[in-house]
């Protein structure tokens, strides 16, 4: 038993209740729940997916998965065709992932998606260079 692993759940939770008044919203509106996917930190996924499941089945509504990339590439403009998404994990290392088509269901295309290692790098630099033949977030 690690101490205080609880804080985290509860916090994750009491956090859920104080964004859903924010929004002016009750449990019992919610018509499914949508949780990340990844990519992203090993148990922070587990978490994030183990509390969408307990809430879905606490209140009897749909969970659906939803990719980090693609929930980040949904937010460009959409008058773009092509999306650039970075995101730094840290520890040297950045999740990459270039989408296309972003009507309805976005694309990742193959020539840059993934985990990279990158001691060093700089995102000002890359920004820069992406946004030239893309949009970048």
């Amino acid at each position: 038993h690690l101490e205080g692993s609880g804080l985290r759940t509860r916090a994750l939770l009491s956090g859920i209740d104080e964004l859903l008044r924010g929004a002016g919203a009750s449990r019992a509106e919610l018509k499914g729940v949508a949780v990340g996917v990844g990519p992203g930190s090993f148990t922070g996924l587990r978490v994030g997916i183990a509390a969408a499941q307990g809430i879905s089945f606490g209140l009897g509504v749909p969970v659906v998965g939803v990719g980090t990339l693609e929930c980040v590439a949904r937010n460009a403009p959409q008058e773009a065709r092509r999306v650039c998404v970075l995101v730094d994990v840290g520890r040297g290392e950045i999740f990459l992932g270039q989408f296309e088509n972003l009507g309805a269901t976005p694309t990742m295309s193959g020539a840059a998606c993934g985990s990279f290692a990158a001691p060093g790098w700089n995102p000002t630099i890359f920004t820069t260079i992406c946004s030239m033949s893309c949009w970048a977030m």
